[in-house]
C-alpha cells in the first residue's frame, strides 16, 4: 500500500480522513456508513468478470445492517446518485470523461475516510496517473482520491482480469477489517502489479474495544480496564516507555501495573475476540 496521489495534500488526506472518520465511528456509530454503497455493471465483458459477486455482496452488506445499497445494472459515464453520498463505488472500466458535475466519478459525492473503490481496469495506478489532473492513462485513481475516499485498489502494467480482488473485500471492510487486511486478503495473486493507494491501517467500521487507565491511591500504580462492547478480550499488551511489561491472557477485562519513578509514558492495547480481533488503546504521559 502507499499513500500517493497527485499532491501531498490529498496523498495526507488519505490518512487524516481515515483517522476522523474512525474517530466519528466512535462518537456517533450511527453516521459512519450511513451511505450508499454502489455497485455498476462493467464497461465491456473483459471487465464485468467479477460483476455476478455483486448480488452476494449486496446481501451480506444488508446482514451486517447497511441497507442501503445500488447496483446499477447499465454502465453509464454520467451517473450521478443524488440522492446521498458514496460508501462504496466498484467498476470496471477503461474511459470516465471529465465533464464536471455530469460525470460519473466527479459528479458524485464521496462519505470521506470511508468510501471504498475498485475500477477492473488495467492502467489505474501507472505513474502517469499520479502527475496530474492533465495526466491520465484509462481512467486516473488520483480522481477519486482527489474526491477524498478512504481508499483505492489499480494496477501498475496490464495485470489480465483474473488478476483483481473478490468483490467480498467490500464486505470484509464494512465488517470491521483494516484497508490492507481487506484488499489482499481477497488478491487471487499477491504483489502481481496490484497497487492499494490509501492507510493500511484505515478501519472506520471497526468496533474497537475502550481502554481506560486511571491512576490509584498507590505510588506509581495504574489501573488498566477494558470496555468491550459484551465481546471477550483477547489480550492485553502493557508497555511502558516502548517495552511490554505486561500480557494477559484471554478473558481478562482489567489489571494493574506498576512503573517506575522515572517511566515517562504508559501505553495499553487490547484486542477482542471474533471477527477481524481490532485493537483499542489507550496512553498516559508519566
Amino acid at each position: 500500500t502507499v499513500l500517493d496521489a497527485w499532491n501531498y495534500q490529498d496523498a495526507l488526506q488519505l490518512a487524516t480522513y481515515a483517522v476522523k472518520a474512525e474517530e466519528e465511528h466512535r462518537t456517533h456509530p450511527t453516521k459512519v456508513g450511513n451511505h450508499t454503497f454502489a455497485f455498476m455493471k462493467g464497461h465491456d465483458g473483459a471487465r464485468s468478470v467479477l460483476d455476478y459477486q455483486y448480488p452476494f455482496v449486496i446481501n451480506e452488506l444488508h446482514k451486517l445492517g447497511y441497507p442501503r445499497t445500488v447496483y446499477t445494472h447499465k454502465f453509464s459515464e454520467s451517473w450521478v446518485y443524488k440522492s446521498d453520498a458514496l460508501s462504496s463505488f466498484l467498476v470496471g472500466t477503461p474511459t470516465f470523461k471529465v465533464t464536471g458535475n455530469t460525470s460519473t466519478i466527479e459528479g458524485n459525492r464521496y462519505s470521506n475516510g470511508t468510501t471504498f473503490v475498485d475500477n477492473l481496469t488495467s492502467f489505474g495506478c501507472v505513474p502517469e496517473n499520479f502527475k496530474g489532473p492533465t495526466h491520465q492513462t484509462q481512467v486516473s485513481v488520483s480522481r477519486w482520491i482527489h474526491l477524498g475516499i478512504v481508499g483505492v485498489h489499480g494496477c501498475t502494467s496490464e495485470p489480465l482480469n483474473n488478476c483483481f480482488p473478490d468483490r467480498t473485500l467490500l464486505t470484509d471492510f464494512v465488517g470491521g477489517s483494516t484497508l490492507a487486511e481487506s484488499w489482499f486478503r481477497r488478491m487471487p495473486f499477491l504483489f502481481w502489479r496490484n497497487l492499494v493507494v490509501g492507510d493500511p491501517m484505515a478501519a472506520p467500521y471497526a468496533k474497537r474495544p475502550l481502554v481506560r487507565i486511571k491512576a490509584t491511591n498507590e505510588k506509581h500504580t495504574y489501573h488498566i480496564e477494558v470496555d468491550a462492547d459484551g465481546r471477550v478480550v483477547d489480550q492485553m499488551f502493557i508497555i511502558v516507555d516502548g517495552k511490554r511489561v505486561k500480557h494477559t491472557p484471554p478473558g481478562v477485562k482489567a489489571t494493574t501495573v506498576v512503573v517506575s519513578k522515572d517511566s515517562k509514558k504508559l501505553l495499553a492495547v487490547a484486542q477482542t475476540k471474533g471477527g477481524f480481533k481490532p485493537k483499542g488503546w489507550a496512553s498516559l504521559k508519566l
